[in-house]
């Protein structure tokens, strides 16, 4: 029993079990500790630093002005390690999930999934970025993550898509009670549900691929959704990314 569920019991509210049960949502934590680059071998899932690619793959780049800048490299996936934590089996189980970000809130971002985890070298970009006002060879001012252990979890979406920080209708009685995210989890993490002060609620046909904390100035997490039927189809050209700032 989770602890949501058992703080149901405990309020004398067992009739809403099987509603919650309908939004239950399976999270993958990612446990991580700062590491060097040289502690990370090549391949292992991490955030930061420069992603490990395959020669198939070229560094990601937009263009800006006209120019062709870097993108900033976020986290990679080792997907044969997250896997037998994939409750729901939505993800591939072999290759690696690669997440670009442009670096400045009215750009873009890129996901990749690379169908393979063999020959793969840490690469470093060959252009600048453009951090929104410079071009730049500075990278993010973030520290570079491995990731220990994984742990399962599970979250509830129970708010309204058009009122995220309200109760949906079917658990409105808990208003008052407990608030929607009290039981949402903290850190980097796969799945689950978006949290935060001013972020939309998820659509009910997407899946929250990643939640990254990412404190840079107002910036406090970048998460990136995918549409289940897209997920099913091994299709990640259509991801779409957005953020939590004060």
């Amino acid at each position: 029993m989770d602890a949501f569920i058992a703080e149901l019991i405990e309020l004398n509210k067992p009739h809403l079990i099987a509603e919650a049960e309908k939004v239950r949502v399976n999270t993958i934590l990612l446990n991580e500790r700062a590491a060097s680059d040289a502690e990370i071998p090549a391949g292992a899932t991490k955030t930061g630093g420069y992603p490990d690619l395959p020669p198939s793959i070229s560094y990601p780049t937009e263009f800006v002005k006209e120019t062709e800048a870097s993108m900033y490299f976020m986290a990679q996936i080792n997907l044969r390690e997250v896997s037998p934590y994939d409750r729901d089996g939505l993800l591939p189980k072999t290759g690696m999930l690669y997440f670009f970000w442009c670096g400045y809130l009215t750009g873009e971002s890129k996901v990749i999934y690379y169908n393979g985890d063999a020959d793969l070298t840490r690469t470093l970009p060959t252009l600048p970025y453009f951090n929104g006002s410079v071009f730049t060879k500075e990278p993010l001012e973030t520290e570079e993550y491995c990731v220990s252990c994984f742990k399962t979890a599970y979250e509830y979406n129970l708010s309204g898509e058009k009122a995220p920080w309200n109760f949906d209708e079917q658990f409105e009685e808990l208003d008052g009670l407990l608030a929607v995210a009290d039981f949402q989890e903290d850190g980097t993490r796969l799945f689950g549900v978006p949290c935060g002060g001013n972020i939309g609620a998820p659509h009910k046909g997407s899946v929250n691929l990643l939640w990254l904390p990412c404190q840079i100035g107002c910036l406090w997490n970048i998460y990136w959704r995918i549409e289940k039927e897209d997920l099913a189809r091994r299709n990640f050209d259509d991801v779409v990314y957005g953020y939590d700032i004060d």
